[in-house]
């Protein structure tokens, strides 16, 4: 290997790992270039972190030499950036192959697979999957022409066995109102994306057959999105957060055909309430909503706080740690049930979000997106969770909420 070559690791996910005894990280792939997680003792995390593509091989050996006081090889160097370069953690030719490969195959695809069937709460059988959705939502009822239009929702996107009362709360209530002729989509993607919105023109496969996209109404709002707006679909093939929504409109519509159009969500800016970048996308949503024939409801799925050992934090989950987050989810939510939306954005995030929220750009989109189009509709919050672990290690807390018509 050239001593001259500068190894840069490339975006992936480290959590705490154990391999035969050893401690140290193991890293997956948001991208999904490869399954499972790729384990590296923590004796060897000094090297990862001098992957940055600025140092050489021989410059990095030099410098783990001079700190550890014993030599470190160039050999020693180069293998690690070997083995990881072919198991496609690294930056280089070997990666920009993968992708174009990856690319060409999701190019193809004109529906994402049901990938996240078959996960906790989620059976994969269709039989199963109906009984399961109706053992939450309940029976759908006949819908009332008299009942208010649901503008917009907020869901949880946990996964289905923790967040049942959650989903139940807000897909009854979108049941009792009447079907939308599309569902505009906003969930957390967790993996990271560049920009504020990662669009897909693609349909979702569920274990209930396929639920269809409508690609120009998603076209319409990507052309904002700058140059190339859907090189990060990938995010969505393994993203739940857009997927279970699908999938429990998918069980309320039945026999009716449905359209969504799904986006994933980054990050906002700072002061949003007076970004461009923000407001040039709403008024985008905002002037597609106005040239669709046919009514349009928004679909928010967000949870919420994220606490305890597993995320970061030094104590384990007590009963004084949730009475003191839910007080702060609740204040949170009536910030963005009365759509103040610039005091609810700095509320969770005007301090560095240490509750580790990560639904507020889909909450915040639903909300503002309803308040342009439908200044008259009632936000209702309609239910607040937490679902801690028996152990202590964590809990994750979520909400529903409606915005209805009038």
């Amino acid at each position: 290997m050239d001593s001259n070559l500068r190894p840069k690791l490339r975006l992936l996910e480290p959590t705490a790992g154990n391999a035969g005894g050893h401690e140290g990280i193991g890293l997956s792939d948001p991208r999904g270039l490869f399954e499972g997680t790729v384990f590296v003792p923590s004796g060897l995390i000094p090297l990862l972190q001098r992957f940055t593509g600025e140092a050489t091989v021989s410059e990095i050996a030099a410098d783990l030499s001079a700190i550890s006081g014993a030599e470190v090889s160039i050999d020693i160097v180069a293998g690690v950036v070997a083995d990881l370069d072919q198991r496609l953690c690294l930056e280089g030719e070997r990666f920009d192959r993968a992708v174009e490969a990856q690319r060409k195959e999701l190019d193809v695809l004109q529906a994402w697979p049901a990938v996240l069937a078959g996960s906790a709460g989620y059976p994969a059988d269709s039989g199963q999957c109906v009984a399961r959705l109706d053992q939450i939502v309940g029976a759908v009822p006949a819908t009332s022409t008299d009942a208010p239009r649901m503008v917009g929702v907020i869901a949880p996107h946990i996964d289905l066995a923790r967040g049942e009362r959650g989903y139940k709360a807000a897909y009854a209530a979108l049941a009792a109102a009447p079907v939308s002729d599309l569902y505009v989509l906003f969930g957390t993607a967790h993996k990271g994306p560049e920009r504020l919105l990662v669009p897909t023109r693609k349909d979702f496969v569920t274990p209930l057959g396929t639920v269809s996209t409508d690609g120009d109404f998603v076209d319409a709002v990507a052309q904002t999105l700058g140059e190339d707006p859907y090189r990060e679909e990938y995010l969505h093939l393994r993203e739940h957060s857009v997927a279970f929504q699908a999938l429990f409109l998918q069980h309320l519509a039945g026999d009716r055909p449905i359209r969504i159009a799904p986006f994933l969500t980054g990050c906002l800016p700072d002061n949003p309430q007076n970004s461009a970048e923000v407001t040039e996308l709403v008024e985008a949503i905002t002037g597609a909503v106005r040239s669709f024939d046919g009514s349009v409801t928004f679909v928010g799925g967000a949870d919420m706080a994220h606490m305890g050992p597993f995320f970061g934090d030094a104590e384990p989950v007590a009963d004084e740690l949730l009475t003191t987050v839910e007080q702060l989810d609740r204040h949170s939510l009536e910030l963005l049930e009365q759509r103040e939306l610039g005091a609810f954005f700095e509320d969770i995030e005007g301090d560095g979000n240490p509750r580790r929220i990560c639904g507020t750009v889909p909450m915040y989109l639903v909300a503002r997106l309803t308040k342009e189009l439908a200044p008259d509709c009632r936000a209702e919050l309609l239910d607040y969770g937490q679902a801690p672990a028996g152990d202590g290690s964590q809990v994750v807390t979520f909400a529903s909420m409606a915005f209805r018509d009038g």
